[in-house]
């Protein structure tokens, strides 16, 4: 059995994490943590709860990381400690909010969902949102008093500075609704706020498929398409703090009319709903049969999906130009089923370039699913904003 460790800092160096305790502990080591500066953040971020322990030059070095090391007895020097901080993420929908129990190695405890039912007006739902996350806590073996913060994705349009969702499109009846403000009273808690696209972008890059990436753009393919941006560690906003609507980029301009005012944009050609729409105009029922008959041959079916294909790849090309971002993230439930089928496209328009440095962006899979969102925004809480996690070394880690 491994002996307890117990240590205490009240000042460390501010240039990384490396630690003078030569003989605390040969071996394994099981240890709190516990510094006294809570003014004290390593590299700029804010002070990481979980920790990660590794013998080097009998000395040791401390680093945060958004996921648990090996085992201590598994043949690594590594131990990772066990406080991580805990927080509740909310995801808002049109037609389901979902409320989790999440730590800060970004493991979702448990999770719960209720129906949206925004017409019923903004002060229901938020009672509702209330009893289902006092319902998740009990589920988790957690108190409110072991939370450091609530984070809401919700979609959009957000202001995620005032913490105001203004989204009577989607949500009827929510016009200037100061969710941050409602939750922090309610809660006794730091509160915030972020578009749903953003949430599932923060949520890859804190514990899915881009972390340790800083700069990262996620496309989701579901109903619509949604897009998350993050550079430097943090969601990128435009003016009056709006985030990018990557799933307007125009692709052909003689394409099919989109609700935004224009033709031919991303979603209206790669989304499930518009492959589904071109399906019926063929004569297929929906999007599903769509993809199957292609599989099958069908040389309708198989024009629809190379259409959605080259326009995902023509935006993917975009963007790497624009942002030049080391991961493109690719979500949503058209992708879910269909990555195989997505990501050779993308990669292939991705290696004809010849004026940025294609070999730094990678294209994944998103990894968290329908918890991308639930952890980006619990992620907020964890003060990170959306920033990868840094090695003593101040490098991303990988």
């Amino acid at each position: 059995m491994l002996a307890r460790q117990k240590i205490e800092i009240s000042q460390a160096r501010r240039s990384g994490f490396r630690l003078g305790c030569r003989s605390l502990a040969s071996g394994p080591i099981f240890a709190d943590i516990v510094f006294r500066d809570p003014s004290w953040r390593p590299l700029g971020g804010p002070l990481p709860q979980v920790y990660h322990i590794q013998k080097q030059d009998s000395s040791l070095a401390l680093a945060g990381l958004p996921a648990s090391a090996p085992e201590a007895g598994s043949g690594d020097t590594t131990t990772t400690m066990t406080h991580p901080r805990r927080a509740l993420g909310i995801d808002i929908g049109g037609t389901k909010i979902a409320v989790a129990a999440v730590d800060s190695t970004g493991r979702v405890a448990t999770r719960q969902a209720i129906a949206t039912e925004a017409e019923l007006g903004f002060d229901r739902a938020i009672a509702r949102i209330v009893e289902a996350a006092d319902r998740v806590l009990v589920d988790a073996g957690w108190s409110r008093g072991d939370l450091c913060g609530v984070g809401v994705g919700c979609t959009g349009p957000v202001s995620a500075e005032r913490g105001i969702i203004n989204n009577p499109y989607t949500l009827p009846t929510w016009i200037d609704c100061d969710i941050v403000k409602r939750l922090r009273s309610l809660f006794a808690l730091p509160a915030y706020l972020e578009n749903d696209a953003d949430s599932a972008a923060l949520g890859e890059c804190f514990a899915g498929s881009a972390m340790g990436c800083r700069r990262v753009v996620m496309l989701t393919l579901g109903t619509g398409v949604g897009g998350g941006v993050v550079l430097d560690g943090h969601v990128y906003r435009g003016t009056q703090g709006e985030h990018p609507e990557l799933g307007h980029l125009p692709i052909d301009p003689n394409g099919p009319a989109c609700y935004c005012g224009a033709n031919g944009c991303l979603e209206a050609i790669a989304s499930g709903t518009a492959i589904a729409s071109a399906g019926q105009w063929a004569g297929f029922r929906d999007s599903r049969e769509v993809f199957v008959q292609a599989a099958q041959g069908n040389k309708a079916a198989a024009a629809i999906v190379q259409r959605a294909q080259e326009a995902l790849a023509t935006a993917a090309w975009a963007i790497l130009h624009t942002f030049m971002p080391e991961r493109i993230v690719l979500g949503g439930g058209v992708i879910d089923e269909h990555y195989d089928l997505f990501a050779p496209a993308v990669e292939a328009q991705i290696a004809r370039a010849t004026m940025v440095p294609r070999e730094g962006t990678r294209v994944t899979k998103a990894r968290l699913g329908n918890d991308a969102g639930l952890v980006g925004a619990a992620s907020l809480a964890f003060g990170h904003g959306g920033a990868a996690w840094t090695s003593p070394s101040g490098n991303p880690t990988s």
